[in-house]
């Protein structure tokens, strides 16, 4: 940590830099949109409306895809279930 308020890294070649994480916001910002895009947080919204629109499509991902998982995972299971035992009965 420094006195001026921002931390200092070490890069693997040994050079000092200061981390591009301004808070821990930031870095939560940054890691949220990492975890839930296909993107490396090589690239990620830093701009008002960009993280307006990268917050709603990581909502209407996680509702388009997390929701439908859980029933289907149930339905799977289920009907798994049932294939068992028709298949112990023969």
């Amino acid at each position: 940590p420094s006195d001026r308020g921002y931390f200092i890294r070490v890069r693997p070649d040994g050079q000092h830099e200061v981390s591009p994480f301004s808070s821990i916001p930031a870095a939560s910002w940054w890691t949220l949109a990492t975890i839930t895009t296909v993107g490396y947080g090589d690239v990620f919204p830093v701009s008002r409306t960009g993280k307006v629109v990268g917050f709603v499509a990581i909502l209407y991902g996680t509702i388009l895809l997390g929701l439908p998982i859980g029933i289907i995972g149930s339905q799977f299971s289920t009907e798994f279930g049932r294939m068992v035992t028709v298949s112990r009965r023969r």
